[in-house]
């Protein structure tokens, strides 16, 4: 979606934004707006929002639970690594837990280090992208799964 179409949805669902988040944090348990809210609380890094982001990482919508996934990740939630890291594992919706792996990536905590590295190659052994704003502990060094090959990653 361009950057235009952005600003126009968002317009129309939220018509009298002034700046004020807790709209937007509000906005989480309307049905109609909470995807839009979710991303857009990630965008502007509120982290007031992230019990409410966690709370509805649980929704049976997998667009819903990638939107707040995705807005976690932005907001670097340490306090949503628990409920990430088993989206990632155990989220029936591919595309969620992929980007609750990103997620974890993006947070950067080293207790999830040994579920990135899994996660960083498919069975076929490719690097999976949705990990790829993560880091990757190699001894003291810390990379960036791009930046490591194929075979390293097996």
């Amino acid at each position: 979606m361009t950057d235009r179409a952005q600003r126009v949805a968002r317009a129309r669902l939220f018509p009298d934004f002034d700046g004020d988040t807790e709209e937007l944090i509000r906005a989480l348990a309307d049905v109609g707006r909470r995807i839009w809210a979710a991303r857009w609380l990630g965008e502007l890094g509120e982290q007031r929002a992230v019990p409410g982001l966690v709370k509805l990482s649980r929704a049976s919508n997998p667009h819903v639970r990638t939107a707040t996934v995705r807005a976690l990740g932005d907001l670097r939630a340490r306090d949503a690594l628990p409920r990430l890291i088993e989206m990632a594992e155990n989220d029936p919706n591919p595309v969620a837990q992929s980007w609750s792996a990103g997620a974890l990536g993006e947070i950067g905590s080293p207790e999830v280090v040994p579920l990135l590295k899994k996660d960083l190659a498919d069975a076929a052994g490719a690097p999976r992208e949705e990990v790829e704003p993560g880091v990757v502990d190699r001894g003291e060094q810390l990379l960036r799964p791009r930046d490591l090959r194929v075979e390293d990653q097996r």
